[in-house]
This record gives structure tokens, sequence and C-alpha cells, in this order.
């Protein structure tokens, strides 16, 4: 007789930011929370596919809209005010500690209407390309429980990227990699096959 086991159940709870320049795109406040509820609903659909094992349903529990003027963790580089650069995550880590709006968060997730890139100062290279999302691997509940990830305004273009970044977040690799040094237990992930296009599969994220 086959045995059924009931599965865990994670609900971690993100708190969403919403930079200037994605702001700009939306008509007012509403539209914005209109917008990322039903933003969230896909992003959980597409954690359904993961295995019967584990249902991942992640809660939205704030929104936070910024100005050009109350952003200070955005990096661009010189001349280019179209490019948020990787570095900002790391600045965004150091912009929530000690700010009580964000202790109770398990994920922040910061959703640009930028090009994430990276940028080399040495030879003001901007590398953009197959760059939609960043995140740190293991962050959930930590300092380091910060990612950002491109978006447009009423699109969607976002979804599977940020589904890719909590993963990310959770403590997943990608899709044919073994464990990362944060998360040190054995990883399922070397026994996927990034060609399969799964959620973790390394590809235009």
């Amino acid at each position: 007789m086959e045995r059924f086991v009931d599965p865990l159940i994670i609900t971690p709870e993100v708190h969403l930011l919403i930079d200037s320049a994605l702001t700009s795109k939306f008509n007012g406040t509403e539209s914005i929370a209109k917008y990322y509820a039903i933003f969230a609903a896909f992003v959980n659909l597409k954690f359904k596919t993961l295995e019967e094992w584990l249902d991942v349903q992640l809660v939205i529990t704030k929104i936070m809209i910024f100005s050009n003027r109350t952003e200070p963790f955005i990096r661009k580089p010189p001349r280019n005010e179209s490019v948020i650069t990787t570095d900002s995550l790391g600045n965004l880590s150091t912009y929530i500690q000690n700010k009580i709006q964000f202790t109770e968060a398990d994920i922040v997730v910061l959703l640009t209407g930028l090009n994430i890139a990276s940028y080399n100062s040495a030879t003001d290279e901007v590398k953009s390309e197959g760059i939609l999302g960043y995140a740190y691997v293991g962050g959930a509940c930590r300092s380091s429980k910060v990612g950002m990830v491109e978006d447009e305004a009423n699109m969607f273009t976002g979804t599977h990227t940020f589904v890719h970044e909590v993963g990310h977040l959770l403590g997943m690799s990608h899709d044919g990699d073994g464990p990362t040094r944060q998360c040190n237990e054995q990883s399922r992930a070397s026994y996927c096959d990034a060609s399969h296009g799964y959620i973790m599969a390394l590809r235009t994220t």
C-alpha cells in the first residue's frame, strides 16, 4: 500500500520594496498593491510545482514604495541611469539592519525597474546580459535575507525570476550544482538536469 506523507508546509514572510524606477510606471499606490497581490498568487502557483513533500507559500506582509530620494542602497554606474549594479544587494543588506520594519520579515526583495548589471570600475564595463535577479543563497532569516528582481509594471515579467531568487534565499542551489557553503547539507540539486528547465535551472536569471 502506498503511504502518503503530509507535506512540509513553510510560509516565509516577505517584505517587498518597489524602487522609484518601477514605482513611476504605476498609476498610484493602489495599483501597485493590486498588481503585487496577483503577482504573489502567480509566484505561489509556481511553487506548487515543487515536489509533493514540500509546500512553499509566500506571505507578502509589507510593500514599501521608494522615491529616488529615499533609496540610498541603489548603486548605478557612472553616466548610466538605467542600470542598478549587483553590489546594490550588499548595500540593501546593510540598509535593512536594525530597522524595526524589517525585523519580522524572513525575506526582503527589491523589485526594480532598472536593468541589473555587474560593473567593473577598473574597466568601466557594464555587463547585464542574462542577469534578471540576484540573491544570497541560504540568506533567509539572516542578515543576508535580501534579493533583487527586475520587473515591469503590470506585465508579470518578474514572476519566474522572483521564484528562482527566493529559492536561492531558501537555500536552493542551481539545478546540477552541489551544496553551497552557506547550506552545506547534501543537495539534491545535483540530481536535477538544468536542461529540463525547472525553477532552479540556471538560465536568464
